[in-house]
This record gives structure tokens, sequence and C-alpha cells, in this order.
């Protein structure tokens, strides 16, 4: 995976999420950063999470999470958080 893919989700991740953060918090960061960012950022991060969801590729999406947020989780949840974010943001 290139080193410039999802750097919507990647700046997310970075700016929005507290490593202490419960699953529940992190869904409600999402709300948050709805509220607070541009149109187009939320957009951009709605492509991405599309894009990641269509790939398939977990394990990738995983080593993103644990590069940007230090969270760990495994393939089901980390497809289930983009489903979340996705369900959330649209």
């Amino acid at each position: 995976m290139s080193t410039d893919k999802y750097e919507t989700f990647k700046y997310f991740l970075d700016c929005y999420i507290v490593t202490t953060e419960s699953y529940i918090d992190v869904l409600e960061t999402v709300q948050e950063f709805q509220k607070s960012e541009r149109e187009k950022i939320t957009y951009d991060l709605i492509c991405e999470l599309v894009e990641m969801k269509s790939k398939n590729k977990w394990e990738e999406i995983q080593a993103i999470i644990v590069g940007h947020s230090f969270r760990r989780y495994n393939s089901e949840k980390t497809k289930l958080l983009i489903e979340d974010m996705l369900s959330i943001l649209n």
C-alpha cells in the first residue's frame, strides 16, 4: 500500500483518536469529526472508507490503525470499525 494512501483516514486517527478511548468513544469521535471538519474533509474520509471496504484488505488497514493510533483491532473489528464509521458519516 502506498504511503500516501488514505491520508484523511490517517489524519482522523492522528488528530481525533486518543489511545485510551473505548470503541464507543471512537465512534462518538467520528460524530465530532463530522461536526467540526469541512464537508470536503468528511467527503474525502467517506470515499476512503468506501474504498477500504471494497478492497477488503483488512491487514493493511490494521497496520494503518496501529501506526497512527496505537490501537490494535483484529480483522473483524477493523471491518466493523470501517462499517460503523460509514454508517455514522452517511
